[in-house]
C-alpha cells in the first residue's frame, strides 16, 4: 500500500500554491473558520472529510474545503467594485490548473462560489469557494 497522504499535507499544499500564485492575498489556514480581517485576507478551512471504498484494502478520501476571501471595507475603493470577485475567479483558475496540488491529490475542483455583499453596499465583501479534494 502506498504512503497515506494526510489532511495537513493537502492543506499545506493548497496554502503554498495560493501564496505563490495569488500573492496579493495573505492566506491563512484555520480550523475554526475565518475571522474578520483588517485587510483583504484568504482563509483555507477544511469542513470535513468523507471516505469511500477504493480498493479492498484502501479507501478514497474526499475533503471539502471552504476557501473564503474577505474584504473588510468593500466600499473603500470605488475604482474597483469587483476586487473580491476578481480574486475569487483568479483562485478558481489557479486551482483548475493545479488540480493535483503538487502531487498531494488525485484530483480537485472548485464546486461553487458564493458571494456576499454587506447591507447597503453594492460591492462584494466576501467570496466562499467550495473546493473538493480527492486524495
Amino acid at each position: 500500500m502506498a504512503e497515506e497522504v494526510t489532511l495537513r499535507q493537502v492543506s499545506d499544499a493548497i496554502e503554498a500554491i495560493l501564496s505563490d500564485l495569488v500573492p496579493d492575498i495573505p492566506w491563512k489556514t484555520g480550523i475554526m473558520g475565518p475571522a474578520f480581517p483588517k485587510s483583504v485576507t484568504g482563509y483555507i478551512c477544511c469542513n470535513g472529510v468523507r471516505y469511500q471504498p477504493f480498493v479492498k484494502e484502501d479507501s478514497e478520501s474526499i475533503a471539502e474545503f471552504s476557501l473564503t476571501i474577505i474584504s473588510p471595507n468593500p466600499a473603500g475603493d470605488p475604482s474597483n467594485t469587483t476586487l473580491v470577485e476578481d480574486y475569487a475567479m483568479k483562485v478558481r483558475a489557479v486551482l483548475d490548473q493545479e488540480y493535483t496540488l503538487d502531487g498531494w491529490a488525485v484530483d480537485s475542483s472548485v464546486e461553487s462560489i458564493t458571494f456576499g455583499t454587506p447591507q447597503g453596499i453594492s460591492n462584494i465583501g466576501a467570496a466562499v469557494l467550495q473546493f473538493l479534494v480527492k486524495f
